[in-house]
C-alpha cells in the first residue's frame, strides 16, 4: 500500500506515506496496533480517515452538515457569548486535549521535558518583587 502522491499529483505526507507503508503487513487490524506504538503516523492516518469521511458529499447530507460557510465577522464587537459568560467554565478549566502527533496531553505539556508531573517548581519560591533591596 505505498502511496506517493496524492490522486492530484502532489506528494503524499511523509506521515501518512509511513502510516500505509508496506512492512506493516496486509492485515488492518495488526496494521492498527502497530501504529499505536508511533503516535505521529497514527495521527496522520486519522486525520485522513475523518478528514475524508466528513468532506463526502452523502455523509454531509445525512448530517445536515452544508459545510464550511462564509460568515461576516465584525470583530469590533465583543461577543455574545464572552458577555454572557458561556465559557467562563471552559476557561476556569483550562486546556483539556491530546497532541495526536506526540500523544502528550495539555496537562503533561505543562510540564517541562522529563519532569514527573508531580515535581515541584523549582522558580516556585522564587521573589518577582522587582523593588531594589534595602
Amino acid at each position: 500500500m505505498n502511496v506517493s502522491a496524492t490522486p492530484t499529483g502532489r506528494p503524499a505526507d511523509p506521515l501518512l506515506r509511513a502510516a500505509l507503508r508496506d512492512e506493516l503487513g496486509d492485515d488492518p487490524a495488526a496494521r492498527l496496533v502497530a501504529l499505536e506504538r508511533e503516535p505521529n503516523p497514527n495521527g496522520a492516518l486519522q486525520l485522513v480517515i475523518v478528514a475524508g469521511y466528513y468532506t463526502d458529499k452523502d455523509v454531509r447530507e445525512r448530517l445536515g452538515y452544508p459545510g464550511q460557510l462564509a460568515q461576516q465577522v465584525n470583530a469590533w464587537r465583543y461577543p455574545e457569548y464572552l458577555a454572557e459568560g458561556l465559557i467562563d467554565k471552559v476557561l476556569a478549566r483550562g486546556p483539556v486535549w491530546r497532541d495526536p502527533t506526540t500523544g502528550r496531553t495539555a496537562e503533561e505539556s505543562r510540564q517541562p521535558e522529563g519532569l514527573p508531573a508531580d515535581a515541584t517548581d523549582p522558580l516556585a519560591s522564587t521573589s518577582t518583587d522587582a523593588s531594589p533591596q534595602q
